[in-house]
């Protein structure tokens, strides 16, 4: 087993008919991590366990020019894993108390339109409790993506910061 094929065409053949990064690798005997980044890179992605997150994020990173480079951010890991605990009650990782731990602080995560990477920004009166700073040209939250993306309190403050 050689590694992945280096055609693209071909590589593209294979995602649409496996659909499952794990089989893929296994089939070639690379890592699901390979397969994910080489998939990354050709801009094929799986309807995946993230997908839901995704899809409640103020911004729609799909035609995004540097998607690859987000989704490897660490505030960005961050704020997916946030919605990601509502979601499922999965448990906070390292990027998620992070993020909370800033949000906490008095800052929210924002996206320059063609930006690479999320930054944080000093909360202002106009962000509300929410933790992203919610862009200008967007429709407003819906009551869902309110609910998710408020800032913690309580328990469920202290279940990330532990």
């Amino acid at each position: 087993m050689g590694g992945l094929p280096e055609d693209d065409l071909e590589l593209r053949k294979i995602f649409l008919q496996e659909q499952d990064y794990t089989k893929i690798a296994t089939r070639f005997g690379v890592t699901r991590q390979a397969v994910s980044y080489r998939a990354l890179n050709m801009n094929m992605y799986l309807r995946g366990p993230k997908a839901e997150a995704l899809a409640l994020l103020p911004w729609d990173i799909s035609e995004h020019p540097h998607r690859a480079d987000l989704i490897r951010d660490s505030i960005f890991r961050g704020l997916r894993r946030l919605v990601q605990v509502r979601l499922r009650e999965k448990e906070p990782d390292r990027f998620a108390r992070a993020f909370v731990r800033h949000v906490v602080e008095g800052e929210v995560a924002h996206l320059e339109p063609d930006g690479k990477r999320l930054t944080y920004l000093p909360r202002l009166p106009s962000d509300g409790g929410l933790v992203v700073r919610w862009p200008e040209d967007s429709a407003p939250p819906t009551p869902e993506q309110m609910q998710l993306l408020v800032c913690p309190e309580g328990k469920e403050l202290d279940a990330f910061l532990a």
